[in-house]
């Protein structure tokens, strides 16, 4: 059922009044019935949820901003030229976070790509400048901050706080779909909780569609307590509806230093544990490690830890063929699981939460079986290291080099298929030294000075017999080898090709190469920087 709430205004005391009542006839058929399952969402300030400081559900749904985006993709084919300009809308919300300042919240993808962010209040026409403070691609939330003062004025903003839903719990997913101009609200209800939606982080699902526009909304419960943040649907799930928890948005803000009173620090992402584990329900595998084939009450569970990479925080603490019991005193059942803390009775989810849930610096304590032994110990949380292969969000902006039509940038997700498959697997982990990166052969813009190579593509390997370090690294050998006078510049590709050109016609032709391809100049202005190398040479 959605409901279109127009024309309301929060700062008159009798017209909250007639909303109020008006939307309680609307959601309850005649009357409003009470709401179940709130009692585990709780203030941080007063240890529940009731006490009359959070405004009923008409009232908080004047929390529900409308945003609008303007994004420039960028260009990977020919990466020196803008994207396409493209507009974008979503829905946000304000909240007050623990430390009483007010910030507006909504899904990262709503400001992917922005080169302008507007926000516009709920019945009001105006629109007021955005300024994007933070985004968390891997969980889907974005803090956005309105830095005009009339824009908060008479705002309300809904207390950010903790707990997770009964199944069950009536819920409204209020935002501003397309197709209308109105804020609207949607109903469902609580089907199920578990790490799962698109960022498969713990999320609540309901059982109605986020409709498109409505993303980033807030998701309330009938009393006006905020549930969560309303994230998107993929394609083939119209029937369900996925919401962003709140542990979730607390862990972010935490790794974010959004709300503490300390400035904003750069967001590296979540923790990560980046092990693999086999679960222990074999009975005859359980007693050959020295656990009971079939653990009872009070007894050990456990997981056999079997792949833990290089690149692992927990690397150097934990071994492959370690069995993990239990996790900050959480036991571990033999299926991987954990009982979900602080949730409903009952609900279990997959232990990599534990890890997920932990601020970054946390210190986490493992229960491990190693050699007969019962082992305590401990690791800090913390992101998964960088790898020579950027994530694809945040979208990175490609870098170029052009050498007599040769179109040389780093590795990027939309360049995976140009490299070789016997390098998948190296650039996929962690760079040697700081600063590596896989600099690609990505085109040859046909001229004379390269005749023979418009087919050529792929990793470079060194350039006038030089190991290329970086993208930067070629650029300035390029450099000396022009101001040296050499004769000819050689590349060599990983797979074996090379391809050699006259230096003298090299430089005496780019100019012509980029006034046909409108390249601005040899090098995207951002190396202009040295990249920083730490590894021998």
């Amino acid at each position: 059922m959605d409901l279109a709430i127009t024309g309301i205004g929060t700062n008159s005391d009798g017209k909250a009044k007639e909303l109020v009542a008006s939307v309680h006839t609307l959601l309850s058929d005649g009357s409003m019935p009470s709401q179940p399952g709130v009692h585990q969402l709780t203030s941080p300030d007063s240890g529940s949820g009731s006490g009359g400081s959070v405004p009923p559900a008409a009232i908080a749904m004047q929390a529900c901003v409308k945003v609008f985006c303007t994004a420039v993709a960028p260009c990977y084919t020919l990466p020196w030229l803008r994207g396409t300009e493209s507009h974008a809308y979503g829905s946000g919300f304000a909240v007050q976070l623990p430390s009483g300042e007010q910030r507006l919240l909504t899904n990262a993808q709503v400001v992917e790509n922005h080169t302008l962010v507007q926000v516009r209040r709920a019945s009001e026409a105006q629109k007021y400048v955005a300024r994007v403070e933070c985004v968390g691609f891997d969980v889907d939330v974005a803090v956005l901050q309105v830095d005009d003062p009339q824009f908060w004025h008479g705002m309300p903003a809904l207390p950010l706080l903790h707990g997770l839903p009964e199944i069950m719990t009536e819920v409204l997913t209020a935002g501003f779909p397309h197709g209308g101009e109105e804020l609207s609200a949607t109903r469902g209800n609580v089907n199920r909780i578990s790490l799962g939606g698109t960022m498969r982080e713990l999320c609540v699902q309901i059982d109605s569609a986020i409709v498109p526009g409505s993303t980033g909304g807030p998701v309330l419960n009938l009393n006006g307590q905020l549930i969560g943040l309303a994230s998107a649907n993929s394609q083939n799930q119209q029937d369900r509806g996925y919401i962003i928890s709140l542990p979730v948005l607390h862990t972010f803000l935490a790794n974010a230093a959004i709300g503490n009173g300390a400035p904003a620090a750069p967001y590296v992402g979540k923790s990560t544990d980046c092990f693999r584990v086999q679960s222990l329900e074999n009975g005859e595998l359980r007693v050959q490690l020295g656990l009971p084939p079939r653990p009872a009450a009070g007894e050990d569970g456990g997981v056999l830890l079997t792949k833990l990479p290089p690149d692992s925080p927990s690397n150097g603490v934990l071994k492959e063929g370690d069995v993990v019991l239990a996790l900050d005193g959480i036991p571990i059942a033999p299926d991987g699981t954990v009982l979900l803390p602080d949730g409903p009775n009952g609900v279990r989810v997959g232990m990599r939460y534990l890890v997920q849930r932990a601020p970054l610096g946390k210190v986490l304590t493992y229960v491990v079986l190693r050699g007969g032994k019962r082992l305590t110990l401990t690791t800090t949380a913390a992101p998964r290291k960088q790898h020579l292969m950027p994530p694809r969000q945040p979208v990175p902006k490609p870098q170029w080099v052009v050498l007599g039509g040769l179109v040389f940038t780093p590795l990027l997700p939309d360049y995976e298929m140009v490299v070789p498959k016997c390098q998948l697997q190296k650039v996929h982990e962690p760079p040697a030294f700081e600063g590596q990166q896989v600099v690609l052969l990505l085109r040859v813009l046909q001229a004379e000075v390269n005749i023979g190579y418009e087919d050529v593509c792929g990793m470079l390997d060194t350039f006038n017999s030089t190991k290329v370090e970086n993208l930067h690294h070629l650029k300035t050998m390029a450099e000396e080898a022009q101001g040296s006078g050499v004769e000819q510049l050689e590349f060599h590709l990983v797979t074996g090709e090379l391809l050699v050109l006259d230096a003298a016609q090299c430089w005496s032709t780019e100019m012509d190469i980029f006034r046909v391809h409108t390249i601005p100049c040899r090098a995207s202005s951002d190396l202009s920087l040295r990249a920083k190398r730490t590894a021998p040479v």
